[in-house]
């Protein structure tokens, strides 16, 4: 059975974040072409630097490091192996419960009569499709889990981002790793680190909340 990762690579509104980043850099620099062709004094140098801050409306999240610093994330990656790993140990219990079966006819076979052998065949059999049967639904288990798991992290990111932002001039929000669409940003765009960090104290303070109750 495979290992169960967490790979999550929710791209937030890619085309409208890019369309509103070349939007917005165009406009800063047909303002800053026209306010060079005024004047060049430090007063407005200072201003167009702040128009230029306050119409960063794109900022980026690396959700590779979300996922690996976000204890939700972590602790969501230890629970799906924690499950993979007692659902293969069942399943390896009951194939080498099926094995020892398998030799004690291949050693008893030739004191058996005809019918007997037949019969434990057809026995065994059932066995094994049985254990077929039972490794693609603990495959399936392991698979919906994972998409839930996947799901209840995107809500909490999401979440997060909805408060974070209200105080920010961001109007979209793109996520990226390292082989994702987005090759290349800005550094002062990456909010990841600030990100990371708010989460895990709101994680920790309701860990903290539902041990003291």
């Amino acid at each position: 059975m495979k290992n169960i990762s967490l790979l999550l690579n929710a791209v937030l509104i890619v085309a409208v974040g890019i369309l509103y980043f070349f939007q917005f850099n165009g406009n800063q620099k047909a303002e800053g072409q026209s306010v060079k062709e005024e004047s060049n004094t430090p007063q407005q140098e200072n201003a167009e630097m702040l128009n230029k801050d306050l119409l960063q409306v794109v900022a980026f999240i690396n959700t590779d490091s979300i996922f690996a610093k976000y204890e939700l994330a972590i602790q969501m990656k230890e629970d799906l192996e924690a499950e993979e790993e007692r659902l293969t140990k069942q399943l390896q219990s009951k194939e080498s419960q099926f094995m020892s079966e398998y030799e004690a006819l291949q050693r008893n076979a030739a004191n058996m009569s005809q019918f007997e052998g037949q019969m434990k065949q057809q026995e065994l059999l059932e066995k094994q499709q049985a254990l077929v049967d039972l490794q693609d639904r603990y495959s399936l288990k392991l698979s919906n889990l994972e998409q839930e798991k996947n799901q209840e992290l995107n809500v909490k990111i999401r979440s997060f981002l909805e408060g974070y932002s209200k105080d920010k001039p961001y109007e979209v929000v793109l996520s990226y790793n390292e082989m994702g669409i987005i090759r290349w940003g800005d550094k002062k765009l990456d909010i990841t680190n600030e990100v990371i960090r708010q989460m895990n104290e709101q994680y920790k303070a309701g860990q903290a909340a539902t041990t003291n109750k």
